[in-house]
């Protein structure tokens, strides 16, 4: 008894490291992993000959290369050891193994080991580049194989010294590479002028990268963003991409396209946003004095403005800092003012530090020429002219105002 608990001991492990070399996203599909075969039906004749292999483990040894090293242990199959001198050759082409044949060429080979008189077993490693599954399901090939085989195969010979002596040969052995990469729920994307964060979740088998082509679509404030990849396929179980989408001041539509990739497969998301709703058809006129106002009766078309020119942008910078990022989402009203040439003045008054007043050379988000944000008083000298004044806030609250425009 106590021999079966040590032999169940000694196995145990053994199993558990044969399960992990040959993992995802790799699968042998014939023969079942760990098990031994010597040469089948489709060979090139019945002369199988006294070998037989295995494959002990499939790993992908370079992410950027996408190689595979495929080990294999070689034997003879009637458990004696090697009597003669020779070679392993491990080829993705089926090549006679009948006596009299020549021996598979040394070119092409993807593994190849020497034999030792007296072993009884050889190992030989493999080297390959195994794609996976399309997107329509069918498997692409191996790069090294021939023929249209919807997976990778290889054979097993033995090539003894003496040249006139019979070879032998066992195989076919079937990989498939089930490299998964996806994002979900939903690869096309749309979003408002207003801008918006979101989140997709990506799932490999292999580390990841996703791309931003444009400035105005970010994860976590860079355009690029990696990831380990979670080897599973069950959705949910993914790992989460943030992503910042800017808000569109433009009077354009755009869009963009998110590369997402493993080295393997690639995935293209597609972001689509809709061009500024900002308008001034309903901009009033401001009457001379003080005017009081509320920005509950307003509209929430834009959320972020741009200054007119790189001067006017360092100086508003250091009055609101981060003009173009300010999300300020609560309503805005727009108002129209025939300035006479010479000193512009705006007073905002009776307001909190959520309202911001910017001064718009022309009836666009990114045309301001100057602003403030909470009470105080603007002061500029600006050409003769109609400017919009927009009054905006960063929340939706009540946003009570008082604005005094005049021109001297």
């Amino acid at each position: 008894m106590k021999s079966t608990y040590f032999l169940i001991w000694i196995l145990l492990p053994l199993t558990l490291i044969h399960t992990y070399l040959i993992s995802q996203p790799y699968l042998i599909v014939a023969p079942r992993a760990n098990q031994f075969i010597s040469a089948t039906g489709d060979m090139l004749c019945n002369a199988a000959g006294p070998i037989e292999a295995r494959i002990t483990a499939v790993v992908q040894t370079s992410i950027s290369s996408k190689e595979v090293s495929i080990t294999f242990e070689v034997r003879r199959t009637d458990g004696n050891p090697f009597t003669r001198g020779g070679s392993i050759a491990i080829d993705s082409r089926q090549i006679s193994a009948c006596p009299g044949s020549v021996p598979p060429p040394t070119t092409g080979r993807i593994g190849f080991s020497t034999i030792p008189i007296g072993a009884r077993t050889i190992s030989c490693i493999a080297k390959c580049i195994i794609k996976p599954c399309g997107p329509n399901g069918n498997d692409l090939l191996c790069d090294h194989c021939a023929g249209q085989d919807a997976l990778f195969k290889a054979y097993v010979y033995f090539i003894p010294a003496e040249l006139n002596s019979p070879k032998a040969y066992a195989g076919p052995f079937l990989i498939r590479n089930t490299s998964t990469l996806s994002a979900f729920p939903q690869p096309n994307l749309a979003f408002s002028p207003l801008g918006d964060t979101t989140s997709l979740m990506a799932v490999s088998c292999q580390e990841w990268q996703i791309e931003s082509p444009v400035n105005w679509i970010k994860f976590n404030g860079s355009r690029s963003l990696s990831g380990q990849g979670n080897h599973s396929t069950i959705p949910g179980a993914g790992e989460r991409i943030p992503i910042q989408i800017n808000p569109n001041i433009t009077k354009l539509n755009r869009s963009a396209i998110l590369r997402l990739s493993n080295g393997i497969s690639t995935q293209n998301i597609t972001i689509q946003q809709d061009k500024s709703k900002f308008n001034c058809t309903a901009a009033s006129s401001i009457p001379s004095g003080i005017n009081n106002y509320t920005l509950s009766s307003g509209k929430n078309n834009a959320n972020a403005y741009a200054a007119i020119d790189p001067t006017t942008a360092a100086q508003l910078d250091r009055i609101i800092p981060g003009l173009e990022s300010q999300k300020l989402n609560g309503n805005e009203k727009i108002f129209k003012y025939n300035h006479r040439g010479g000193d512009f003045n705006l007073t905002l008054s009776n307001s909190s530090e959520t309202i911001v007043a910017l001064v718009l050379k022309t009836c666009d988000q990114s045309s301001v020429v100057t602003g403030r944000i909470g009470n105080g008083i603007i002061n500029n000298k600006l050409i003769t002219g109609t400017y919009y004044i927009v009054i905006d806030a960063k929340t939706d609250a009540p946003n009570r105002f008082s604005l005094k425009v005049s021109s001297n």
